[in-house]
């Protein structure tokens, strides 16, 4: 009689501080289990790979099945012939003279803009000129633009929506920044450094992982609007210091988290799943 087996493989992405309980708790239960049957997990940031299950979450059986860490990465062929978008500043309104910092993200709360606007009003007193571009759409689009306009800062702030050119957009910004209070690894961070773009980051999840704080990026406490202003002011006032923040970035990028690194990683952990089923199928033969 024939014997089928099986490699099942999961992804954990990414982990709530708090991933032992609640939802992101159960869902990183959920691949737990399934890889724990007979399989191998897929992490992306070293974060989620430390992850076990807590003492309120026993698994029955095996629960010892091999971790492997793959890094995301971006189609760098997309992004190192990106020409900077010439029509947003017309569209939106906003002068040819203004330094723009950007923001590309789900408007969700674990991205963080609650902090980012917090911090705006302290990043115009600084610098006048600057104007917040805010790039997606999601279900606190309505409540961030009402937090703009009690902050008295939606003159300087731009929500726009779903963009389907966020490279060339990403390639036109003078700062990138994504204020996270939560994160796997940050791909907009990734577009953005590919594009030689400044990053300003939470230090949070996989981000510091991707950034080497005062080298590729700039990384500050998550829910800190006192600290993201002062690295993003800084960043707008030392054009040296950014553009070499930017260069940095652009290289970690071409190193080490290309989509060609990514896939043979990942056809590595299948090669592996496939000689074990074969190995396997010929010892029940």
């Amino acid at each position: 009689m024939a014997v089928h087996t099986s490699v099942v493989t999961g992804t954990l992405t990414s982990l709530a501080p708090d991933a032992g309980s609640g939802l992101a708790g159960r869902a990183a239960l959920i691949v737990i289990l399934l890889a724990a049957a007979s399989g191998v997990w897929l992490v992306t940031a070293r974060r989620a790979a430390r992850f076990r299950p807590s003492k309120n979450h026993p698994l029955p059986g095996r629960t010892g099945a091999p971790v492997s860490l793959i890094y995301n990465g971006v189609d760098l062929a997309r992004y190192d012939h990106t020409e900077p978008c010439c029509t947003f500043r017309e569209q939106y309104g906003i002068e040819p003279d203004a330094v723009v910092v950007g923001v590309v993200a789900r408007l969700e709360p674990e991205k963080g803009h609650p902090t980012l606007l917090q911090a705006w009003p302290a990043v115009l007193r600084a610098v006048p000129n600057a104007a917040l571009l805010v790039v997606g759409e999601g279900s606190r689009y309505a409540e961030l633009e009402r937090l703009a306009a009690s902050l008295r800062i939606a003159h300087r702030v731009v929500f726009t929506g779903r963009r389907d050119d966020v490279p060339s957009v990403t390639a036109a910004l003078d700062v990138a920044v994504l204020p996270s209070y939560r994160e796997a690894q940050g791909l907009s961070i990734l577009e953005a450094m590919a594009l030689s773009r400044p990053v300003v980051a939470s230090r949070v999840g996989g981000i510091p992982e991707v950034i080497e704080d005062g080298v590729s990026g700039l990384l500050v406490p998550p829910r800190d609007p006192e600290a993201l202003a002062g690295a993003i002011i800084r960043l707008l006032k030392d054009h040296p210091y950014a553009d070499m923040i930017g260069r940095a970035g652009h290289d970690v990028v071409h190193e080490r988290f290309c989509i060609g690194l990514m896939v043979r990683a990942v056809e590595t952990i299948y090669d592996e799943g496939a000689r074990t089923v074969r190995i396997s199928g010929a010892v029940a033969s």
